[in-house]
């Protein structure tokens, strides 16, 4: 949890954070080093990072390179995937796979991306 103290998270929200995902008490600094990294990688900022966590605390526990696959598919489709990551930060639950089907429907559909996932993203969690 020491990586969450050096990012700026106060110890309230590490508790919270601890709270709502058990799980947490398995992982390391540095898989949570690897997890920031790669939402910097994004252009997430510390805010929007603090939001993805503390509203999503099982990304902390979820499998790093599955993240990274989820991450990328939506990069390749979206503009600013810092937002909709800040918007609706579950969709870090969902699997590439099951994203990639999404975002495939949608274009079949004449379905503005963008839009959808910055506007109605919750309707797929």
């Amino acid at each position: 949890m020491d990586a969450l103290i050096r990012f700026g998270f106060s110890v309230d929200e590490i508790k919270n954070i601890m709270n709502s995902n058990e799980d947490i008490n398995n992982i390391t600094d540095q898989d949570i080093n690897k997890i920031i990294k790669i939402l910097e990688k994004f252009n997430c900022k510390i805010n929007h990072i603090k939001n993805i966590i503390i509203t999503n605390p099982f990304v902390l526990t979820r499998d790093f390179d599955e993240i990274e696959k989820t991450i990328n598919i939506l990069n390749n489709n979206l503009d600013s995937i810092y937002l909709v990551l800040d918007t609706n930060p579950f969709i870090l639950n969902i699997s590439d796979r099951e994203i990639e089907i999404l975002i495939n429907q949608l274009v079949r559909d004449n379905i503005n991306i963008n839009d959808y996932f910055l506007f109605k993203a919750n309707e797929i969690i």
